[in-house]
């Protein structure tokens, strides 16, 4: 009786620890596991800096009005990060902060604008002239992005006093994947072929504006060809349709005939393409605008 009882005995306690180990098992099993690092999303967004000096008199001296962009991160579930909490969101806002930083100097108070008002509001006063119109400046721009590329086109407008305002074309063009503004040559599978195939082309359509009757008829300066030879130094920028090479009023001719701006279609760049350049671009994938104007 004593080894039947005993036999029982043990063989209670082992359904006992196997019962429990079970539930240990199952319970491990239903424990949440470590969430995982989610994607972040770049969104370039609009932002506005404006202002009004004004001399003590009350005068209005000068207005500014910028139309700028912000790159921002957002997690999946659309929050917008502010504060990282992985890797991969203090990466992507370290990206987002060198982009931004590059518009940093529209951000704060024209100082020269407002000196050079104030100057000449006082030579005026001086000299018993009138006070015809405040100083102004703007800022607008465009935006064009395929999946890794940002390219920004603006133009600055302004009056500082003169006979009229004057404008001013700029660009930017930013890899969102290594976190860098790019040159165009940076595309290019060979920097020299790809600078004179795109100064050939800008020449080409050049010639057609100042052919004997058309509208731009000796339009440009004499050593426009110069110029064009160094189209790089200007603004160049990226869109649906190729890309664009623009000279501001005075670049490559007189005031009249305003900004010069020349498309380059894919068509004429592909050839001289690095792979990288291709990929950048997304040739064959359709890309998404925004204020295009």
């Amino acid at each position: 009786m004593v080894n039947i009882f005993a036999l029982l005995l043990t063989l209670s306690i082992l359904a006992a620890c196997s019962s429990g180990s079970m539930t240990n098992v199952k319970n491990a099993a239903a424990d949440p596991l470590p969430p995982r690092e989610s994607k972040v999303e770049y969104r370039l967004e609009d932002s506005y800096v404006s202002g009004i000096y004004q001399a003590e008199d009350g005068t209005k001296l000068a207005t500014y009005d910028y139309e700028l962009p912000v790159l921002r991160c957002y997690r999946e579930d659309g929050t917008e990060v502010t504060e990282a909490a992985t890797p991969e969101e203090t990466h992507a806002m370290e990206i987002a902060e060198t982009f931004n930083k590059k518009f940093d100097s529209w951000r704060g108070e024209d100082e020269n604008l407002m000196e050079s008002a104030q100057a000449d509001y006082a030579w005026k006063q001086e000299e018993g002239l009138s006070w015809v119109s405040p100083y102004w400046q703007e800022l607008e721009y465009t935006a064009y992005r395929t999946g890794s590329l940002i390219s920004i086109g603006a133009t600055s407008a302004a009056y500082w006093g003169g006979v009229h305002p004057n404008s001013y074309l700029m660009s930017w063009n930013f890899d969102l994947d290594s976190g860098t503004f790019l040159t165009p040559d940076a595309l290019s599978a060979d920097s020299k072929a790809f600078m004179e195939a795109v100064r050939d082309e800008i020449i080409r359509q050049a010639e057609e504006r100042i052919a004997p009757g058309a509208e731009l008829e000796g339009a440009y300066w004499d050593n426009y060809p110069e110029v064009v030879a160094s189209w790089d130094d200007y603004a160049v920028t990226f869109g649906k349709d190729g890309m664009s090479v623009g000279f501001s009023p005075y670049e490559l001719a007189y005031y009249a005939a305003g900004s010069q701006v020349f498309l380059i279609s894919y068509d004429t760049l592909d050839p001289y393409l690095s792979d990288y350049g291709r990929q950048l671009l997304e040739m064959s994938v359709p890309a998404t605008e925004s204020h295009e104007s």
